[in-house]
């Protein structure tokens, strides 16, 4: 339990970065699920095409669902609540990601998406 704790702790605070970036650079939450997308798949040369599309499949939609809890923070300005929610479908992708990559896969992925 104190791991789950701790994961979720560090992927809200990752989050929290990368709002505060995005903020900062006013790149939109696709632009931002795009720039990740890339980075992961520079550094996952050996993906199967299976793969590659089902990771497609959840970066499509990251970024749509992204980009709609992202609206409706800026809609309510209820700020308070976004590192939780985004931190929520983070922990969500990475999950899906777990099960679509091998263990190999998914450490060099939690490396370029989390700075591990």
């Amino acid at each position: 339990m104190n791991r789950i704790k701790q994961s979720i702790f560090i992927a809200t605070v990752l989050v929290l970065g990368n709002v505060t970036s995005l903020l900062a650079q006013r790149m939109s939450p696709e632009d931002m699920v795009a720039r990740e997308k890339l980075n992961v798949y520079e550094k996952l040369s050996n993906l199967s095409a299976n793969q590659k599309t089902l990771m497609d499949g959840i970066y499509d939609e990251f970024a749509q669902t992204y980009k709609e809890t992202f609206d409706e923070i800026r809609r309510t300005r209820n700020w308070s609540k976004i590192g939780e929610q985004i931190g929520a479908l983070t922990t969500e992708k990475n999950s899906l990601m777990a099960d679509v990559l091998n263990d190999e896969q998914f450490a060099i992925f939690k490396a370029a998406t989390m700075g591990k």
